[in-house]
């Protein structure tokens, strides 16, 4: 068993003399028909006993943190991590605030052509009212330029403020 013990210390395994000889009694350390303990035995030995190296270990006894170690830690939080952002993304799109890119832009292009033909029906609609206020007359630009912005403010929110609409294309339709 000397022999043993010597040879693990000589490895630079932590292990003492009364743990050695507590695992022979229980038969982990077995001896052969030569009365010699067969390395293979003291390999699985070290394996099952799960021995750690002295060089392995700080001062305190604890396993020693190294770059392997601190690298498959850092691995495994990352991992973490995207697993919980995984998580987070489905339970906040069950909850409705995430909507598909193609609805996105569905929503967007359909915004945009309502867009487009409110300010079309409101030059059409006020273009005779326009000329009216400024009487032909250039020198009434800036009221004319006021009377355009402020239908336009008044549009802008209109779109801006919709929450639902439904838009009708007619593509046989003809804007004038």
């Amino acid at each position: 068993m000397n022999q043993v013990l010597g040879h693990l210390k000589a490895e630079g395994y932590k292990v003492s003399r009364s743990k050695i000889y507590g695992q022979h009694d229980k038969a982990f350390l077995a001896r052969d028909k030569d009365g010699g303990i067969p390395l293979n035995t003291v390999q699985s030995y070290i394996k099952w006993a799960r021995l750690k190296k002295v060089s392995d270990m700080g001062p305190d006894g604890e396993p020693r943190i190294t770059e392997l170690s601190l690298s498959r830690q850092s691995e495994e939080l990352r991992r973490l991590k995207a697993q919980a952002d995984r998580e987070e993304f489905k339970r906040d799109r069950e909850q409705g605030l995430y909507i598909p890119r193609e609805d996105l832009e569905q929503e967007l292009a359909s915004r945009a052509l309502l867009l487009d033909a409110g300010l079309r029906r409101m030059f059409q609609e006020s273009l005779a009212d326009w000329v009216f206020l400024v009487e032909g007359n250039p020198t009434k630009v800036r009221e004319l330029q006021d009377q355009i912005f402020e239908q336009l403010d008044g549009l802008m929110n209109e779109y801006a403020n919709l929450d639902s609409f439904q838009v009708l294309v007619d593509p046989d339709a003809e804007l004038a």
